[in-house]
């Protein structure tokens, strides 16, 4: 029969453990921090473009009447921005969804592969992401990308 171990104290265990936690979250506070925004803008969280990972600094909602998508991203270089991706789209929706309004979707810069006439959209009622005729009229939305 095998010798039972003995246990060691809380205290013992505590300090043997690595203390990844910690650092995970040092990590995270230092990523989802809002150095690098300006005032009045709202951290919308962390987002990709597929390599590199960025803040999402939401700049304005809803700062003009409902736009096609050209007037859009017009609107949103004037401001020294751009529309959000589809990526960070569906993380504005899943860190700020209260902010949006949900009578009509959210233009994105993203033009559809499909059909060069349509671009993709974001609805932050149900989440649903699909395109749209490019001259049709959608909410707008201007976002910021921070680097890390």
């Amino acid at each position: 029969m095998p010798k039972k171990k003995a246990s060691k104290s809380r205290r013992a265990r505590s300090a043997a453990r690595p203390q990844t936690a910690r650092r995970t979250t040092g990590k995270a506070t230092e990523i989802l921090n809002t150095s690098g925004l300006r005032k009045g803008e709202i951290l919308g969280g962390i987002s990709t473009d597929g390599k590199v990972p960025y803040r999402l600094a939401v700049m304005e909602i809803d700062g003009i009447a409902q736009a096609d998508q050209a007037a859009a991203l017009a609107h949103a270089s004037k401001l020294g921005g751009d529309l959000p991706s589809r990526i960070d789209s569906l993380v504005l929706r899943m860190t700020l969804k209260e902010k949006f309004k949900t009578d009509r979707f959210y233009w994105t810069n993203e033009d559809y592969a499909g059909d060069s006439d349509r671009a993709w959209y974001q609805w932050f009622g149900d989440g649903d992401q699909g395109d749209w005729r490019k001259s049709g009229t959608g909410r707008v939305c201007v976002v910021r990308r921070v680097p890390l």
